[in-house]
């Protein structure tokens, strides 16, 4: 089965639980969340051979409020960018919310790159997808500097 057909398969799991709870309690569905879940879910299994989200789970909902929030404030026209000497005011509050907002979307996203650290580290097997990519390309670079710098402080030039 295709990533996009499993990930679509189980935005359409969530969103019919989510009616059965809707017609006892007579609320309304989210939608966006549903889709915002999928699509995060889709890019995951991509870069990341997982999926990153539940809409059950409350880091779910953080992450999905702080990425809301990101794009929110990221939208809103800031009266800094007119006046670059306001910049320090923050006067609308935008940066210390964007701050906010990032701070918790990078905080979620960290975990999951220190689980496939921890991962690789037990023995885990590698998955060949963007994130371990990533962190070859980090060890390799790793490995780079040390041999100049171990060239570098045996060298007789």
């Amino acid at each position: 089965m295709s990533v996009r057909r499993k990930c679509v398969d189980n935005m359409l799991l969530w969103k019919e639980n989510q009616g059965n709870l809707v017609e006892e309690k007579m609320n309304g569905i989210e939608v966006v969340r549903y889709i915002f879940l999928a699509s995060f879910n889709m890019l995951g299994n991509l870069m990341l051979s997982r999926d990153l989200v539940d809409p059950d789970s409350k880091e779910t909902s953080d992450f999905f409020n702080a990425i809301n929030g990101i794009m929110e404030w990221g939208g809103h026209p800031n009266i800094s960018d007119l006046f670059s000497w306001l910049r320090w005011l923050d006067l609308q509050g935008l940066r210390r919310k964007m701050d906010r907002d990032m701070g918790k979307a990078l905080d979620i996203a960290a975990t999951f790159v220190k689980e496939r650290i921890e991962e690789h580290k037990a023995g885990g097997e590698k998955r060949e997808d963007f994130l371990d990519v990533l962190l070859e390309l980090k060890e390799a670079k790793m490995n780079l500097l040390n041999y100049l710098n171990w060239r570098s402080t045996y060298s007789y030039w």
